[in-house]
């Protein structure tokens, strides 16, 4: 069946690409993505399952019936080319010492496919790695001749990592990939190891935003979801389309440049939401102390993110998660109080009005 959300002829499906595991913690995680991206697609070895769980398969067979759900394989996609950049990548992070001081904190090994450690795309390069890894005590002998052992932070890095360089292979496959994750503070966290750019992309973003927002379509059918996407696909494209601005301008920015466009947005939002305030205080008169105090808690998170930036990606991924903290706090306010008001008292929200939406039309 063919996508019913394909965007115009000149663009490319917009997938969210969901790592750094094979498969996602939470199967409603996947649900709510459904309001955002044409599909999800996952890197999922030839010879693992495409679901964890019969929760998962249930999801899963759902999405693939509306043509929304990809897998990738590791043994195609991690080709020559994307194995050369891993491992000149890796090698470099190993032989400066960044992972050294893991073999002494008894954490435990996970396996990784040799697929995606990119045996399939260049077995010299990715074995090299590999006993590289197994020299400093981080890596052991496969047990099963697929996957090998190695410590769960740099398995983790390595996942990290192919998100953001099979980001470029999207076109070719006929995609626009977004990476995107449920766990964001892990991946942050492991920032530090990688000696790659990593920019925030319209996955992270619209992740954060998300949970900050509630909206919890675990018990929604995924029909529904989906038309109510349709029903407002001009607030959905507004809210992507500020999105996608928002991160590419990033992209073109130096540091002390986006921490100026993230206190500008926080500015933006702190409009919205006074306006929202107002609307809320004339409505049924609460005292304004009251409604400031509830915003402040979001605005304080967001100033929080970006007072606790130290430089490089992993500082601009917290502080556009700060900023967008702020949006989610406003929603907050509106799922609880705002049910009463009527459609000429409510401020305009602008591209966020999509999530509000969503939060009134799902809200259980």
């Amino acid at each position: 069946m063919a996508n019913d959300f394909m965007p115009e002829a000149e663009c490319l499906p917009e997938i969210a690409y969901y790592y750094p595991n094979p498969y996602w913690r939470d199967v409603d995680w996947a649900k709510n993505i459904l309001l955002f991206f044409d599909g999800i697609a996952q890197l999922i070895p030839e010879y693992m399952d495409d679901y964890a769980s019969d929760d998962d398969m249930a999801v899963i067979e759902g999405l693939k019936e509306h043509n929304l759900f990809h897998v990738l394989r590791p043994e195609k996609v991690v080709d020559k080319a994307v194995a050369e950049e891993l491992t000149n990548i890796l090698d470099t992070t190993i032989r400066s010492g960044m992972f050294d001081h893991l073999a002494e904190d008894n954490s435990p090994f996970a396996s990784i496919s040799g697929s995606r450690l990119g045996f399939c795309g260049d077995h010299e390069l990715a074995q090299i790695i590999v006993d590289d890894l197994k020299a400093r005590g981080l890596a052991k002998n496969s047990e099963d001749g697929k996957s090998v052992p190695i410590h769960w932070v740099v398995r983790t890095t390595i996942l990290v990592l192919l998100a953001q360089i099979l980001r470029k292979k999207g076109p070719s496959l006929g995609f626009e990939f977004s990476p995107i994750t449920d766990q964001p503070r892990l991946v942050s966290a492991l920032s530090g190891f990688l000696n790659y750019p990593q920019f925030p992309t319209a996955g992270h973003v619209i992740s954060f935003d998300l949970k900050q927002v509630g909206i919890d379509l675990g018990d929604i059918p995924i029909d529904e979801i989906l038309a109510f996407r349709e029903e407002k696909r001009p607030q959905y494209r507004a809210y992507m389309l500020t999105i996608k601005n928002f991160t590419r301008e990033l992209g073109m920015m130096e540091e002390a440049e986006r921490l100026l466009a993230f206190r500008e947005r926080q500015d933006r939002l702190d409009e919205m939401g006074a306006a929202l305030l107002r609307s809320i205080q004339g409505t049924w008169h609460k005292p304004a102390s009251f409604l400031l105090g509830l915003t402040g808690t979001a605005a304080g998170v967001a100033s929080s993110a970006i007072g606790l930036q130290t430089g490089g990606a992993s500082g601009t991924a917290a502080a556009t998660a700060g900023v967008l903290a702020t949006a989610g706090g406003l929603t907050r306010i509106l799922g609880i109080l705002a049910g009463g008001i009527s459609g000429e008292q409510t401020p305009d929200l602008g591209p966020f009005s999509y999530l509000f939406q969503a939060e009134r039309t799902f809200r259980t």
